[in-house]
């Protein structure tokens, strides 16, 4: 995964962060991400989205993905935040395990599923925060890949004033001194004011991550959920990948 920086600071050790809504079951470059940082915030206290990544993913094959989906209690709730969005019912959990048994049970990677994916699928029936469900499959898939960072969630820092303003007192908070971003935060971060305070605005080519993926990148939409990766190549080859890319990219 290749990084490209604004205002690079020479011969600084770097304590980078990431920050990010949480997603369900997000694609490999969600988690190419946080393998390049030292600590990753879920920053759930924004406004839900519906039809979004926050509760449904894509997951099949490149010429038939279809969506999975957690059902989220929306009406009446206008303004929610992703913390305080609720799950509908439990019934989604069962749907979920029998649409990647029907879709990855011949994969040679399937026993990751059986082993590691269904069984803590299976413990959040009864959960209705669905940034909780979100927060746990996350870490199950990170501790997988042997991904190092810390994950960290918003609601531990003291945060006031605009989205840029919020940033910057984590990155202060995490004594940050590089704050890395997907391609799309261009839009939006103001990279004077970060380096005015000392850190450091890089942002992910995922160029690498979508040659690794090959045929899970679709060329009509966006890749597919990190389930579809792991039953294609399996963790080992995914964990190598990430490996190469913290060292060299």
């Amino acid at each position: 995964m290749q990084v490209v920086t604004s205002s690079p600071q020479c011969g600084a050790e770097l304590m980078t962060i990431g920050v990010s809504q949480s997603n369900y079951l997000p694609w490999l470059g969600y988690f190419a991400l946080i393998n390049r940082t030292q600590a990753f915030v879920l920053y759930d206290s924004v406004q839900f989205t519906k039809n979004d990544w926050r509760n449904r993913n894509l997951i099949g094959s490149d010429k038939a993905p279809f969506w999975i989906s957690i059902p989220c209690l929306t009406k009446g709730r206008m303004g929610q935040s992703i913390a305080e969005t609720q799950v509908k019912s439990a019934d989604w959990v069962r749907k979920h395990i029998n649409s990647m048994k029907m879709t990855y049970g011949k994969s040679p990677h399937f026993s990751w599923f059986e082993e590691r994916l269904f069984p803590l699928l299976a413990e959040q029936t009864g959960e209705v925060g669905l940034s909780a469900i979100n927060r746990r499959l996350l870490k199950l898939v990170i501790e997988d890949l042997d991904i190092p960072a810390r994950l960290q969630l918003d609601e531990q820092f003291e945060l006031h004033g605009d989205a840029n303003t919020k940033l910057l007192q984590i990155c202060s908070q995490l004594e940050a001194t590089e704050y890395l971003s997907g391609p799309a935060g261009a839009a939006y971060l103001d990279e004077m004011r970060f380096a005015d305070h000392g850190v450091k605005v890089s942002y992910v080519d995922y160029g690498p991550v979508f040659s690794f993926l090959g045929r899970n990148k679709s060329s009509d939409g966006p890749p597919l959920s990190i389930v579809d990766t792991i039953a294609q190549f399996g963790i080992g080859a995914i964990q190598d990948f990430l490996e190469e890319q913290r060292l060299y990219g």
